[in-house]
């Protein structure tokens, strides 16, 4: 009998800090949508037949995975001190032997076929079959992760628990062996905020627009009413973002900042994030029903048109741009139906271009992010590194024409009957001038963040800006 030292290490959860069925999940959700129907009766037959029908579906490309550099560490040390490491897992053996060959850290692989699911006893008994076959000593090292590992922990001479406090602790009190290895997706407050994108929710301000406008922002019971409309499409987009972030979960990985994100770091698992994305979308529309039929009419065209723009949408050139300053617009529709609130035509004019403006900043950036890694297209996207000038020109044009929208509105009758002063309001232009004017011209030079909205919120010209445009509009309503 061999006296080598043997490491068998998990892979879902351990060695990536993700799932590879849920992995799988996403190019089949994009590519082969049929093949969801199909999964429940491929379900029926075993997971392991399901998992290996979905790996005949579909490939991982194992150099983006969110690999646990932890964990990683502690496999080379191991193998550095001369032990024989075998990848252990429950995921199909197509797939573990690609991650296999890429990293080129393991002496052999065991894994999951049409007909077995290596998970718990299963893997154990697989285990142990490898030892007697392989006429390795019996003591043996496992590296894992979940409550399904307890057995094989209980089996092995030092068990090497990854991320999870509970079943460390557990195996712990039977074998002081044991060991613990920071998993790197440990939940935290700060990554499900960060996952949810809250600072996003600074766009559902807009639904309050209706209500300032409209000069009844003291108004304590239509401000309770905004305030249940801002949660009800706060907990919605979120749930978006979420979804968003998962289908978009590839080409994240590969992006420069992208790439930081919860579920494209792998700190959030997206079996976790989808969870948390069935939990706000209901009750999203839970609070929506306090609101009336027609601002859940809304939020439901929100939904379908959003969920669209990520399955598919947002890969047809200027048609992704065109959706989000008409999401944008949504936000302000949503308002005025949530508060009773009429509506002027102007607003909706100046908000389309005006948003869309915004949008093709947002655009611009990635490009230009593009061109300077020397790449020709965003992937995902229908753009390419020589659309960079023509975007550029429909926002600054776009942005234009809002504010010329503006100036036509000022001596518009409606105006005239909000408004004590209207003519105060041609101060504004200039200033509005000067932010579109900077904001576009601070994309040219590269110094603009991907997204306006969050650049706007660190820009302390912007809240210049902010203050001046409200003192304004307070001296044309009352002086």
């Amino acid at each position: 009998m061999k006296e080598e030292k043997c490491l068998f290490v998990d892979l879902d959860g351990t060695l990536i800090k993700s799932d590879l069925l849920f992995e799988c999940l996403v190019p089949i959700i994009k590519n082969y949508f049929y093949a969801i129907f199909l999964a429940p009766f491929w379900l029926l037959k075993g997971k392991a037949y399901l998992k290996d029908k979905f790996s005949d579906l579909v490939s991982i490309n194992p150099e983006i995975l969110p690999y646990n550099n932890n964990v990683l560490e502690y496999i080379r040390k191991e193998k550095e001190n001369g032990s024989k490491i075998i990848l252990a897992t429950a995921s199909n053996i197509k797939l573990a032997k690609s991650i296999s060959d890429y990293l080129g850290i393991f002496d052999d692989v065991i894994a999951s076929s049409k007909e077995e699911n290596l998970k718990g006893k299963n893997k154990l008994n697989k285990i142990k079959l490898y030892i007697k076959n392989n006429n390795i000593n019996k003591e043996f090292s496992y590296l894992g992760d979940s409550e399904a590992d307890v057995k094989i922990f209980n089996e092995t001479n030092i068990p090497i628990v990854v991320g999870n406090k509970n079943v460390f602790n557990k195996i712990k009190s039977k074998n002081d062996k044991t060991t613990f290895v920071d998993g790197e997706n440990d939940f935290s407050l700060k990554k499900f905020f960060k996952m949810i994108r809250t600072y996003q929710w600074v766009k559902n301000f807009l639904i309050f627009l209706p209500l300032i406008l409209a000069h009844k922002f003291l108004d304590v019971n239509l401000l309770l009413k905004a305030l249940v409309a801002f949660f009800s499409f706060s907990f919605l987009a979120s749930s978006v973002y979420i979804i968003n972030d998962i289908m978009d979960v590839e080409s994240d990985r590969i992006h420069p900042s992208k790439k930081n994100r919860p579920i494209a770091s792998g700190a959030v698992k997206i079996s976790s994030a989808l969870k948390v994305a069935f939990i706000l979308m209901p009750l999203s529309f839970i609070i929506s029903i306090f609101l009336g039929k027609e601002f859940l009419f809304v939020l439901l065209t929100y939904f379908i048109t959003t969920s669209c723009y990520s399955f598919y949408l947002k890969k047809i050139m200027l048609v992704d741009i065109l959706i989000l300053s008409l999401l944008y617009t949504v936000r302000i529709f949503a308002g005025g139906v949530a508060l009773n609130i009429y509506l002027s035509p102007w607003l909706f004019m100046f908000s389309l271009f005006f948003f869309f403006s915004l949008a093709c900043a947002k655009r611009y950036s990635e490009l230009y992010a593009v061109r300077n890694n020397l790449q020709d297209e965003i992937k995902g996207r229908g753009y390419q590194a020589q659309d960079l000038e023509q975007i550029q020109i429909f926002g600054s044009s776009s942005g234009y024409i809002a504010i010329l929208i503006f100036a036509l509105y000022i001596q518009s009758d409606i105006s005239m009957k909000l408004y004590k002063t209207p003519s105060f309001f041609w101060a504004l232009c200039p200033i509005m001038l000067y932010w579109i004017s900077r904001v576009w011209l601070l994309s040219h030079r590269g110094q603009m963040t991907q997204d306006p909205i969050i650049f706007a919120l660190k820009d302390k010209v912007s809240y210049v800006v902010l203050i001046l445009s409200i003192i304004i509009f307070g001296v044309a309503k009352y002086v």
